[in-house]
């Protein structure tokens, strides 16, 4: 019994004073500025690229225009080597240190280069197969060779083109698009339109046509049903509720099937061929087929796989793995979406997404 209280009185001792702490701080705080948190980390989606060239304008005096060619040392000790116009490279059995800053184009003539620091481009920026960076900044575009490791992140204001086999540890940000090559492993992506190969020949075959062109999900007003739709005859205890469809089990829609309404499903919910969704779609697992069309969000606490050619308008959001098959497109250029994944984020050919894409594992290209 006195072991009890002995461990109970030690327990309670540093809960005391754990708590007596943390109200001194709270009451008798050592300074009275504010923690020094950046917002801009949360709604600017190229905040990486941003962030390091305010820095780097910081370090070279205020300016990035007529930079001197050479070394120029940092308060930190650092080096930024201002490199001309055209092509630069280092022996392949070296690493370079310095922090690469250019005026114009630059191009990395040499492949399996590599480069513990960042790498700046005012132009064009074109790397040879297998260079390793720790991130790179571009004003125009960027094409990373084959087999490309760049350990964070990569933002240009031009397009991107990440060949086969590239991986980027964080994130991959443009303001005009995003080409991925298959074999690629990015953490999360953000450009107006992300594409992977054979995205032009595979344009034809979409079909974007809209079965409900005035369905939206901003300020629309749903009506109670007295009666099921017909896809839901023979589904016992669906019932309607709050604007829209519940399904306390698992539901499979045969081909052709409109649904008028946003669908909620506790089980998996499988639909064939060419249906097509006005509203939102939840469900423990979500299996499209081919040729679907969604004009809302879709959303499940397991699996979503997106069928071949299918149209999503809104976001999609899953616990586990996003398979985006081949043709299907997500977003528009009048309103992006996003595609997270608490897994991996598959991608197969011709598939195209207006907005971001992350996910916990990875985005992975087929």
């Amino acid at each position: 019994m006195l072991g009890y209280f002995l461990l109970l009185l030690i327990f309670g001792t540093f809960l005391f004073l754990s708590l007596s702490l943390g109200l001194r701080e709270w009451l008798y705080p050592k300074s009275v500025n504010p923690l020094p948190v950046d917002v801009d980390f949360v709604r600017l989606e190229n905040y990486f690229g941003t962030a390091f060239r305010a820095k780097l304008r910081e370090w070279l005096g205020g300016s990035l225009m007529n930079l001197p060619l050479g070394a120029v040392h940092t308060p930190r000790g650092e080096t930024i080597r201002v490199v001309p116009n055209g092509s630069f490279a280092i022996a392949s059995e070296n690493a370079c240190d310095e922090i690469i800053c250019s005026g114009g184009n630059l191009e990395i003539s040499r492949s399996d280069c590599n480069f513990t620091r960042e790498i700046y481009s005012q132009g064009n920026f074109v790397a040879q197969h297998g260079v390793q960076a720790r991130a790179i900044a571009a004003d125009g575009y960027v094409v990373l060779g084959k087999g490309s490791a760049i350990l964070r992140w990569v933002d240009a204001k031009g397009r991107i083109l990440l060949q086969q086999g590239t991986t980027i540890g964080s994130r991959v940000s443009s303001l005009q698009s995003v080409e991925i090559e298959p074999g690629v492993r990015v953490a999360s992506l953000f450009a107006p339109l992300i594409f992977t190969s054979d995205f032009a020949s595979a344009a034809t075959n979409r079909n974007d046509s809209r079965s409900f062109e005035s369905a939206t999900n901003d300020g629309m007003v749903y009506k109670e049903c007295a009666t099921k739709p017909n896809f839901l005859l023979g589904v016992s205890k669906a019932r309607f509720l709050a604007g829209r469809w519940f399904v306390p089990g698992d539901l499979v829609l045969p081909a052709g099937t409109m649904v008028e309404k946003p669908l909620v499903v506790r089980g998996i919910l499988r639909s064939g061929d060419a249906c097509c969704f006005a509203g939102d779609i939840r469900a423990a697992k979500i299996v499209l087929g081919t040729r679907n069309q969604v004009h809302g969000n879709v959303a499940s606490g397991g699996a979503i796989d997106a069928g071949e050619f299918t149209c999503i308008d809104r976001n999609i959001s899953a616990d586990q793995d996003v398979m985006l098959r081949n043709g299907v497109s997500v977003g528009s250029s009048n309103l992006l979406a996003s595609v997270s994944a608490g897994k991996s984020l598959l991608l197969q050919s011709s598939v195209t997404v207006c907005g971001k894409l992350v996910a916990n594992k990875g985005v992975i290209t087929q």
